[in-house]
């Protein structure tokens, strides 16, 4: 649905946050994060390298970016109920976000970098492009059937159920 004054996809604020799925999300992120993290100690002790303890934290600060991808993608996390984290130009972001953020850019990205520094072929090259990018739809998609959040307006190239494989500007 169009706003007919802004002329712009209408926000689906009356959506409910599931508190259920997201408490659900937010364990699983963070055992997934404390185990890294664990890790992380280990590697910078053996190696005298803190990389993977400096990717997590960068995965944490890129929670940053997602009020602006919501804007740009037409994406909303749900208002009513939901444990706000942080809200940033108007967004209100759930804490599973963070966690969420802590596991795909900081996990993924550290053991892409351990990957990386060993050496790799050809094959693992692209094996590093697509895990990333399997790993999210997969998310993305059990996410959304969870009414984590959602994207509104009319966006294309959705080629499974909700997720949209190519955005929109909202």
């Amino acid at each position: 649905m169009i706003d007919p004054e802004t002329r712009l996809p209408v926000i689906p604020i009356d959506a409910v946050f599931n508190q259920t799925a997201a408490d659900i999300a937010t364990a699983i992120f963070s055992v997934l994060a404390a185990v890294v993290f664990l890790y992380g100690i280990k590697y910078w002790r053996d190696t005298k390298s803190p990389m993977v303890i400096m990717m997590m934290l960068g995965g944490l600060t890129t929670t940053l970016a997602e009020p602006f991808v919501d804007v740009v993608g037409g994406a909303w996390h749900p208002i009513h109920g939901q444990n706000t984290a942080f809200e940033l130009m108007g967004r209100p972001i759930p804490l599973w976000v963070i966690t969420a953020y802590l596991v795909y850019f900081g996990i993924i990205g550290s053991l892409t970098y351990m990957s990386f520094a060993k050496g790799v072929s050809m094959r693992n090259v692209w094996l590093w492009f697509s895990v990333p990018m399997v790993f999210d739809v997969a998310w993305e998609e059990i996410m959304m059937h969870w009414d984590l959040y959602y994207y509104y307006g009319q966006q294309p190239l959705i080629l499974l159920w909700k997720f949209p494989f190519w955005w929109r500007r909202a």
